[in-house]
């Protein structure tokens, strides 16, 4: 478990939460959480959980057992195809197909907006979805 405390700090920076946050978030004492970040207390298994759901991971991916995140891949996927999904519905609802940009709106956001997201966020796309 040498790389727990690495991977807890850099999935909280990814996510702009501070230490105190994730504290809170898994019910425990800041105090407590930092000794997990820096590596001088290692959590039990019931922290592990509380620490895989509130980063939503895998736990082999906190202790370091894997080198990637399937879960949030699997995730990223997952919503990749609802929305094409959801904008193959809305055609055969209607008949007329929509655009992303369309259904995007419907939701107030805008093309620029996940454009923004995936650039922060550093995401790929697996494929591109048709328009």
């Amino acid at each position: 478990m040498a790389e727990l405390n690495e991977r807890l700090i850099r999935l909280r920076e990814e996510r702009n939460i501070l230490q105190q946050d994730v504290a809170k978030g898994i019910d425990m004492s800041i105090m407590g959480y930092q000794r997990y970040e820096y590596g001088t207390s290692k959590p039990t298994s019931d922290i592990l959980i509380k620490l895989a759901d509130y980063f939503n991971c895998s736990i082999d991916y906190l202790v370091g057992r894997t080198s990637r995140d399937y879960l949030a891949e699997l995730e990223e996927a997952e919503d990749e195809y609802l929305l094409e999904l959801a904008l193959e519905r809305k055609k055969n609802d209607t008949g007329v197909r929509y655009t992303h940009e369309e259904l995007l709106a419907e939701r107030g956001l805008a093309v620029e907006d996940i454009d923004r997201m995936l650039e922060e966020e550093d995401v790929e796309l697996e494929y591109e979805l048709p328009l």
